[in-house]
């Protein structure tokens, strides 16, 4: 009888003559009692450490078990496949608003944390650490929350993901002073008009778009020629211009609630618009605020009368400093000691709308809020406003119960015989 010669090898690994290993398998299948052959040949060079593996490997198909697992992932390599995903289905904005938490306020205290090693404790800390940095005012409260929402959101599909008790329940965020946030500023009817009379220069216009529709500042950047109708005096909202990769691009989307919509143009800002295109023609997709033409680019299509003649320069859409820098001039003007911005000039229409009874269904596909719940987040109630409708409750003379000198006794009776 013969036997077979003793290599030193696993069963079913063979040495070859070129310095690789065939590795060859026939388990029988634990369910189906079928034995199966498998087997696949390692390069030359291989080592028997990959030959072992290369047998598990195959033993594990041929049973139709599982492969090894996989080792879990640190939070810094699944916050970048998070992002890689997340930036599939939200604006390009949003999307660097993500990365930029993540980036600042996450991996820095988290990122070299195993997801199976995940614990409480952890979030814990991280939670006290920037709790630290709101009273060491080197944060505000709004970026912190900002910052922990998000973070909460991936740690929350990490561990789904990869089947982890999720360990983000009833914990408490950071908290800090409410106090030390800029309050919204609305102004009055009248502060408006002053201020959009001291707006000057090209951007005037856009001001006033601004305050009279109460659109959104990539709204009025995403305007077109060709959504003006000055003879009826309405513009359609149809899409909306965002500047990212710090302003390095541009990116043109729908309005926020993904539907156009309708807003009304004022006298006055009728005439604004018909100067303003007698000083800066455009028609069909031009927009109607762009930035000007570098003056380099400016000099050579002057300069070059054949080839350069009758070209389009692109113009870019305005950045948000054009308008904030005429917003800025116009306070000075008026020697106002505060910042306005295009959102103060959104939330003012909002207010002034609500202030004189606008209907709450007119007002929101006006001002293009996704909930009613919106509009009344938006409204600022001002002081004077607030003591106009206090005179008016207790005014003797307004309203039905100042009409009638009924006494107090004969309405209580009449309570009495009802009852």
């Amino acid at each position: 009888m013969s036997r077979k010669k003793k290599t030193g090898l696993p069963a079913g690994v063979k040495l070859l003559a070129d310095g690789g290993y065939e590795v060859r398998v026939s388990p029988t299948h634990p369910v189906t009692g079928k034995r199966t052959d498998k087997m696949t040949t390692l390069p030359p060079g291989a080592s028997l450490a990959q030959a072992v593996e290369a047998k598990a490997r195959l033993l594990a198909e041929a049973r139709g078990e599982a492969g090894p697992p996989e080792e879990m992932p640190r939070l810094a390599t699944y916050c970048e496949s998070w992002l890689k995903r997340r930036t599939l289905r939200v604006r390009r904005k949003s999307a660097e608003s993500y990365a930029s938490r993540i980036a600042h306020h996450l991996i820095p205290y988290l990122g070299k944390v195993r997801l199976d090693a995940l614990e409480r404790r952890h979030l814990i800390w991280w939670r006290d650490e920037l709790q630290s940095r709101i009273q060491a005012d080197d944060l505000s409260l709004a970026t912190v929350r900002s910052a922990w929402t998000v973070g909460l959101i991936v740690l929350r599909d990490a561990l789904a993901e990869h089947n982890l008790h999720d360990i983000t329940r009833r914990l408490e965020p950071p908290v800090g002073d409410q106090a030390r946030r800029r309050p919204p500023l609305a102004l009055s009817r009248e502060e408006v008009v002053e201020l959009l009379g001291a707006c000057i220069g090209r951007y005037a216009s856009a001001v006033r778009f601004l305050a009279r529709t109460g659109v959104r500042a990539g709204e009025m950047r995403g305007l077109r020629w060709m959504d003006v109708d000055l003879d009826v005096g309405v513009a359609h909202i149809r899409q909306a211009i965002t500047w990212v990769d710090s302003e390095r691009a541009y990116q043109i989307t729908p309005p926020k609630t993904k539907r156009s919509r309708m807003v009304p143009l004022t006298p006055d800002l009728v005439e604004a618009l018909r100067e303003h295109r007698a000083a800066f023609p455009g028609v069909g997709e031009a927009l109607v605020w762009s930035a000007p033409p570098a003056s380099k680019v400016e000099e050579e299509r002057e300069e070059d009368d054949v080839e350069g003649a009758g070209k389009d320069v692109p113009l870019l859409p305005l950045r948000p400093q054009a308008i904030q820098r005429v917003l800025d001039a116009a306070v000075r003007r008026l020697g106002w000691e505060v910042r306005i911005t295009p959102q103060n000039l959104r939330q003012t229409l909002n207010s002034l709308a609500v202030e004189v009874g606008v209907d709450p269904v007119v007002l929101r596909s006006m001002i293009g809020h996704s909930s009613a719940e919106m509009t009344l987040h938006y409204h600022q109630l001002r002081p004077e406003v607030a003591h106009a409708a206090s005179e008016r409750m207790w005014d003797p003379d307004v309203g039905p119960r100042g009409k009638t000198k009924e006494s107090l006794e004969s309405r209580s009776r009449q309570g009495g015989n009802e009852s």
